[in-house]
């Protein structure tokens, strides 16, 4: 497998992630105008909200491009998942706004005063995540593109506009126009993936039976895989507060930046690797996984080291102070940005059907990501609250490593295949 025969779908697929860019000036944007404990509740329900279609994702869309290879399941396929993630998502919300309502001392009672906008929230985004994994099973990168870019676009000329004309000050400030923003997101969406929305069955064969245990074995291990990215606010909010939930909140936000590098090409990975893995090509599953780790490593580590020398300069310069207490945050996830790169290959097994395996991996990661985050709170290190990712991203990261030496043969120098690939290609060009 040749990089450069994918580059045109790898390019949109990192002009979509480079989007994000657009959304964190948002959200800078949105952080510097008002309190960090108005940010900290406002972070509060973003993860909930984020938990719970990340879980349903696993359960309900994944399905979308595990099944949806076949042709004749689709109708089946979509009828499936589109009922079930609009069950889950909206269910739980209901749920959760209503045990917050009756017990708002479980959290806080800023946080149970608007976690009635959680409902609202998921009804905007269901259109958008289901046209999204539509989109993703046909490998349409570029109307991947253009749905974020209505999306990221649309709130930071919204928050631009409001921040003018009206000022942030409240949680409901901020969750109108994240709401309204995805809102027409998920317009686009429809517009976008309508020829594939198609719900009719055919001449499908797919059982509910066989879908729903591998929506049951994907939800395992997509909750506990975001319980630890997503619902960490949670512990730091219990130990520290929502002012300290902020400041690292907007930490996670620079962060997810770099985060998106790694996600722009594990969108491109999954897909592939499931079916050069059902074809037996396991040379050529070996050549793409090696050549995406390898040059998001080195890239990584390039980005790393930039951040490290000329963040902190560029924030006095240019940024309220505040944001000098997220960054000390951010540099407690750079060791966790380095690793990212090799928790993807936990997709392998993904791809293989190792499903329960994977379970393990995640439950496991989970316990010491979570356990560590706790621990981190009892010992009242609020600097250091990021290193609960990086413990439950290494475990990831380890296991994945174990079992791509098994299937594909992964070695430690694989690593750096990048840079006599590089060296390659630019003596080609110079022979032209």
């Amino acid at each position: 497998m040749r990089i450069t025969d994918h580059l045109n779908k790898l390019s949109w697929s990192v002009a979509d992630k480079a989007l994000f860019v657009l959304a964190a000036v948002a959200q800078m944007t949105q952080y510097a105008s008002v309190d960090e404990t108005v940010w900290g509740t406002f972070a509060l329900l973003l993860g909930l909200h984020t938990f719970l279609f990340s879980a349903s994702d696993g359960f309900a869309l994944q399905a979308v491009t595990k099944f949806g290879a076949v042709v004749e399941d689709r109708g089946l396929v979509n009828r499936y998942s589109l009922s079930m993630h609009t069950f889950f998502v909206m269910g739980l919300s209901v749920l959760a706004a209503t045990v917050c309502s009756l017990f708002p001392t479980i959290v806080s009672i800023d946080f149970a005063s608007v976690i009635w906008y959680l409902p609202l929230f998921s009804v905007a985004a269901i259109p958008r995540t289901y046209a999204l994994n539509l989109l993703y099973r046909d490998i349409r990168i570029k109307a991947v593109f253009v749905l974020n870019l209505c999306w990221m676009g649309s709130m930071l000329a919204l928050t631009l506009w409001y921040q003018s004309a009206i000022g942030f000050q409240t949680v409901e400030d901020l969750l109108l126009i994240n709401i309204s923003a995805m809102l027409f997101s998920s317009i686009v969406g429809i517009w976008l993936a309508r020829r594939e929305f198609s719900l009719r069955k055919g001449q499908g064969t797919l059982a509910f039976k066989t879908w729903l245990q591998f929506g049951l074995d994907q939800l395992g291990s997509s909750s506990l895989n975001n319980a630890v990215k997503v619902l960490d606010v949670f512990i730091v909010e219990a130990f520290f507060g929502s002012a300290i939930v902020g400041n690292y909140d907007m930490a996670k936000r620079m962060y997810r930046i770099l985060d998106q590098g790694v996600d722009a090409v594990r969108s491109l990975f999954f897909p592939g690797s499931v079916r050069l893995y059902q074809q037996g090509r396991l040379s050529e599953l070996h050549a793409m996984t090696t050549k995406m780790i390898s040059f998001l490593f080195l890239g990584i580590t390039f980005v790393c080291a930039a951040i490290l020398i000329g963040a902190k300069p560029i924030v006095e310069l240019w940024l309220p102070a505040k944001f000098l207490l997220a960054l000390d945050h951010l540099y407690w996830l750079l060791p966790t940005t380095l690793i990212l790169p090799f928790t993807m290959l936990v997709t392998l097994m993904v791809a293989a059907g190792a499903t329960r395996r994977l379970l393990k991996t995640f439950v496991i990661a989970t316990v010491i990501g979570l356990g560590s985050q706790i621990l981190i709170g009892v010992m009242h290190f609020e600097n250091q609250v990021a290193l609960g990712q990086f413990f439950f991203a290494a475990c990831l990261a380890v296991s994945g490593w174990m079992f791509a030496a098994q299937t594909i043969q992964l070695s430690p120098a694989d690593v750096f295949r990048a840079i006599p690939d590089t060296l390659a290609w630019l003596r080609s060009r110079n022979k032209r």
